[in-house]
């Protein structure tokens, strides 16, 4: 309820902002409570529900996310046709998006009303075993996730932002602006708000597909192989996007959609792999800080995409180039343990047993067992 009520509520307040210095702040405050809502909320889901449900439910948390993506595309195309907008007075439409972010506060109320801690997590506390963020450090089995898990977590959110979702819509700005160089400066400006709506729109309904089949196929395939499959789908499909059209039309949209599938598959990978890594006692902390600290390495990577393109002329060479991420992630994921078929019950287990202590960067399983 609080990490909700802290991005909500500092989202919101980006809109009312009158210097970068007051937007920075609201940014960064209203980014510590949505990191620390990933991590607790995929937690109390991968927990409360069935261990054969746990990929679908994935799945399911990932498109949810899209789903905003998606609602704040149409409701940003609505805005396209009003440059003011009057509640109590009038704001220009960029300030009524970010306003718009106050909506999920009133989800505080329905999660205090209906949803519950977990009875994994209840259990856990009885037993009142002491746990330390140290020991996502100290524990050489913990370590080792802890480090693997960031890899591929930052390969996933640098590959989202720093090659699709960043740049998609600054690329469709340049490309409409060219198109309709001969349209007065109101006309232009609503035909590029429109594009890049439409651009946003398509690549949100890619993203609620990708998503929802990421926690499936990763239980279909195993964890790595569907880990190998969405990088190398997310690859081919920037290749096309970026450098085989020139303009907005059916066949680039249906490269966004492409686009968007692949890049986002990993959201529905993450929260169903990342939970496997951690015992109960410390898994909301594990997968939000290996989640997390891949936003901050991803949110660095992301600037090298603006510097490509200021040398490239644009950003559609620069995100082709940005797109060999995902070799990386290849490159990682051999070192992944494959967790297909394990119940976070066995984990808690081997938890108690001393067995994830004993963990060192050798022990990687085979793909075919569940091994720790």
């Amino acid at each position: 309820m609080i990490t909700v009520l802290v991005y909500a509520t500092f989202t919101g307040l980006s809109g009312f902002v009158t210097n970068f210095e007051q937007l920075a702040v609201c940014r960064f405050l209203g980014a510590m409570g949505l990191g620390g809502e990933w991590g607790l909320g995929v937690a109390l889901v991968m927990e409360t529900w069935p261990n054969a449900k746990r990929p679908l439910l994935a799945g399911v948390l990932g498109a949810a996310a899209n789903v905003g993506f998606l609602v704040a595309a149409l409701f940003t195309k609505w805005l396209s046709n009003h440059q003011v907008v009057h509640l109590w007075r009038d704001f220009a439409n960029w300030r009524v998006a970010l306003m718009f972010g106050f909506v999920p506060a009133i989800l505080t109320l329905f999660v205090r009303l209906f949803v519950k801690e977990s009875e994994r997590y209840e259990e856990v506390k009885e037993k009142a075993r002491e746990s330390k963020l140290s020991e996502l450090w100290t524990n050489p089995g913990l370590r080792y996730s802890t480090l693997v898990g960031t890899a591929l977590a930052a390969v996933a959110v640098l590959g989202m932002w720093g090659v699709f979702q960043a740049w998609v819509q600054s690329w469709v700005q340049e490309i409409t602006e060219v198109a309709k160089a001969h349209l007065d400066p109101a006309a232009r400006q609503l035909e590029v708000d429109m594009a890049r709506a439409r651009v946003g729109e398509y690549m949100a309904y890619g993203a609620i597909i990708g998503s929802l089949f990421g926690g499936v196929l990763a239980e279909k395939m195993g964890r790595r192989a569907s880990y190998a499959f969405y990088c190398v789908g997310a690859i081919i499909s920037a290749l096309l996007l970026f450098l085989t059209n020139v303009e907005v039309n059916t066949r680039m949209l249906l490269f966004v959609l492409l686009g968007g599938a692949f890049s986002a598959a990993f959201f529905g990978w993450l929260p169903l792999y990342l939970p496997e890594l951690f015992p109960t006692r410390l898994r909301a902390t594990g997968e939000g800080l290996t989640f997390n600290a891949g936003r901050v390495l991803s949110g660095i990577g992301v600037l090298f995409t603006g510097a490509l393109a200021a040398k490239l002329g644009g950003p559609a060479k620069a995100c082709a180039i940005m797109s060999i991420i995902y070799l990386l992630g290849l490159v990682v994921i051999p070192f992944a343990r494959e967790t297909r078929n394990l119940d976070l019950a066995t984990v808690d287990e081997l938890d108690e047993a001393g067995a994830l202590t004993e963990l060192g960067e050798a022990a990687v399983a085979e793909p075919k067992d569940v091994q720790f």
